[in-house]
């Protein structure tokens, strides 16, 4: 599917730029344009009783900006590519797994920035019985060489003839704190700074009417 969206005016950045001082507010301006590309390929794999899709998204958008009454757009690419898979074994165990390219592409004033990173995730579906569901999840990220691990853990009991179902939910597991990423050029340095919840525990108790 492609998409592709302009406008004759759009919501951009003015701003007022001193050696002491930056100004900046939102205001309409004249332009801007949007394009998005994304395809994906989902085939059974009959042998492997599992699914294996192929996926890509890419986004191109040339937003409008005004530096000191000069217009100065913002031009900005962004693309990720996956690949992910589900096992559907006659088994009680199953697996889901993925693997993902992200890449940024942006240019303001004739300076252009780049930023990648990948990610992957597996995940383990285990069913003891019709009651017991158990359900392990991983996912690393690797964002400039700094990697990050974060492990979830589910149980699930349903009894038969029961309105009653529980969920036990231990997430974060190895207490990751935050997301950190430092990107230095020869005319800036940026860090970016998220903050996760660091390990917890939850129980749901459910009753069905």
């Amino acid at each position: 599917m492609v998409m592709h969206s302009f406008s004759d005016r759009g919501y951009g950045l003015n701003s007022q730029v001193t050696e002491q001082s930056n100004f900046s507010t939102y205001t309409v301006i004249d332009g801007g344009r949007f394009t998005n590309y994304n395809l994906s390929i989902t085939k059974y794999l009959s042998p492997l009783s599992s699914t294996l899709k192929i996926s890509t998204n890419h986004n191109w958008t040339n937003t409008p900006s005004i530096i000191n009454t000069i217009p100065s757009p913002t031009i900005n690419y962004s693309a990720n590519y996956r690949l992910q898979g589900t096992t559907y074994f006659k088994l009680p165990i199953n697996f889901k797994f993925g693997f993902q390219y992200n890449y940024a592409k942006g240019e303001f004033d004739s300076q252009i920035t780049t930023n990648h990173y990948y990610e992957s995730n597996v995940g383990a579906t285990l069913r003891f019985s019709d009651v017991w569901l158990c359900k392990f999840e991983n996912t690393y990220y690797s964002i400039n060489h700094n990697t990050y691990w974060f492990s979830n853990f589910n149980v699930n009991y349903t009894p038969e003839n029961s309105r009653w179902s529980y969920r036990l939910s231990a997430n974060n597991l190895l207490n990751v704190k935050a997301f950190q990423n430092v990107y230095v050029s020869e005319f800036q340095r940026n860090e970016t700074r998220i903050n996760t919840l660091p390990l917890y525990v939850l129980l749901n108790v459910k009753y069905r009417f």
